[in-house]
């Protein structure tokens, strides 16, 4: 059964020259495939993969750790998501940004900065951070860093008055007999570990020793890294999680809760929900999906609705990033899974849908971390559409487009029914002054259509065709 599954899980392999990998597939009550196919580590002897190889889960720590452990003190009482982190972390660089930035990535952190060099702990690593590494105002836009998590491992770290490892250990994995989950895992535990990447900086192949630099810098244990798990554990967590024995029901959903940040709708509480099947993380297609990706090669999806979840873990940094391609890997094998266990399932998500999830960088003057970079002049955006135009929470095109800075619509060109599609077949409709300047294309004459032409640097079509649209 699943032979399919099984042959692109190895295809996947060769195809991004990975050393081997391990699929898990499962629900509440069913295992319905627990495979592994390649290598762990390539050495000599060539070292082959087991179902129960230890992985270093990189960015997975965030939501297996981190995020639950934040929602079990929230629904203990201990915090509030709208409290600023400086109530429990007092650097005062962090003044104003609230858990629920840190937690959905949108405090104006920057994504990386190389201090691992120079520190040895956590509250150095987070000194040095507030120095440099805030980039804009928060609640502004989404962008994925690894510092948000920094800073909420240690607040769990300061309420609980006890160690991000011990606190997870006790309160997330014994209860979950998660027996092969830790920080810095045993020594012992390494001769059955996947490999990572060959450090130049610490000069050997990383095995049983988190790969992520900040991470290892700080002692191993961070709230954005450093978490060694085995696909079968994970699964006893994804378990934990829809059975409602680590969170209530309540807090599930409201983590799986898509608009929960407007200028990114599929940004929830830690995980990204509603996967988009042509990016690079892998895919349930269920909107009430939620999952997460690790840098080393790690994923995992789970869809609420049906309980059904997806474990993909690889190392394809192993042993150098060079040739790692997660985004083939990921896409081939869950390809493979929707096909058998979701055949006439899809997230359908428009072109206005696609605008907002790539932070406008294809209609604007908007560059990767902009807001370390000069003032760019908003490109002028021209757009024929109608009132049909909604993106996926049902707001109007024109009001999508309010949410970015990087893009200004200078124009708007009504088809042949108007703006509105309430003008009778044929009728000439007038254009119309507003705030943004209404220009039909069916009014008849071409000086003023040729005019608004040349003021716009792009001309941008969202009409509603034949069928359906949300």
């Amino acid at each position: 059964m699943y032979e399919n599954i099984r042959s692109e899980l190895a295809r996947a392999v060769t195809e991004t020259k990975s050393p081997g990998a391990v699929l898990y597939l499962g629900d509440s009550s069913t295992t319905y495939l627990h495979e592994a196919y390649g290598l762990r580590m390539r050495s000599t002897p060539l070292k082959s993969v087991r179902k129960d190889t230890l992985y270093d889960l990189a960015s997975l720590t965030k939501v297996i750790a981190t995020t639950t452990a934040v929602m079990m003190l929230r629904d203990e009482g201990l915090l509030r998501l709208e409290q600023p982190i400086t109530d429990y972390v007092p650097i005062p660089a962090y003044e104003g940004i609230s858990l629920f930035h840190l937690l959905t990535h949108t405090a104006g952190l920057t994504p990386d900065n190389p201090f691992y060099a120079t520190v040895s702990s956590m509250d150095e690593l987070l000194l040095r951070y507030s120095e440099k590494g805030i980039i804009g105002p928060s609640g502004v836009e989404q962008q994925y860093n690894d510092v948000g998590y920094m800073l909420l491992g240690r607040m769990v770290e300061i309420i609980a008055r006890d160690s991000l490892d011990s606190f997870c250990a006790k309160n997330i994995f014994e209860p979950l007999g998660m027996a092969r989950t830790a920080f810095n895992p045993p020594t012992a535990w390494a001769t059955n570990c996947a490999a990572t990447e060959t450090s130049s900086w610490r000069g050997r192949v990383m095995l049983g020793e988190v790969h992520d630099e900040n991470a290892y810098a700080v002692g191993g244990v961070a709230g954005h890294a450093g978490l060694f798990s085995t696909a079968e554990d994970i699964a006893r967590f994804c378990r934990g999680l829809l059975d409602g024995k680590l969170l209530r029901e309540s807090t599930l959903d409201e983590m799986a809760t898509i608009g929960m940040v407007p200028y990114f709708p599929w940004q929830g509480l830690g995980w990204e929900i509603d996967p988009w099947s042509s990016k690079k993380k892998g895919f349930v297609p269920s909107r009430a999906a939620l999952g997460h990706t690790g840098w080393t090669g790690t994923s995992m999806w789970i869809d609420c609705d049906r309980g059904f979840f997806v474990i993909l873990l690889d190392n394809t940094c192993h042993p150098t990033r060079k040739t790692m391609d997660n985004e083939k890997f990921r896409r081939i094998v869950h390809m493979a899974v929707a096909q058998e266990f979701y055949p006439y399932a899809a997230t359908t998500h428009t072109g206005i849908d696609r605008v907002v999830r790539e932070n406008f960088e294809g209609v604007s003057n908007k560059r990767s971390n902009s807001r370390r970079k000069k003032t760019v002049k908003p490109k002028r955006i021209g757009l024929l559409t109608n009132h049909a135009a909604v993106d996926q929470m049902g707001r109007g095109i024109t009001d999508v487009f309010g949410l970015t800075d990087h893009a200004k619509l200078d124009v708007l060109f009504s088809p042949e029914h108007g703006l509105s599609a309430q003008v009778e077949r044929g009728l000439r409709v007038g254009s119309e002054e507003a705030e943004v300047p209404v220009v039909s294309l069916y009014r008849g004459g071409d000086d003023e259509l040729h005019d608004r032409l040349d003021t716009i640097d792009l001309f941008v079509v969202d009409l509603q065709d034949v069928g359906s649209r949300y």
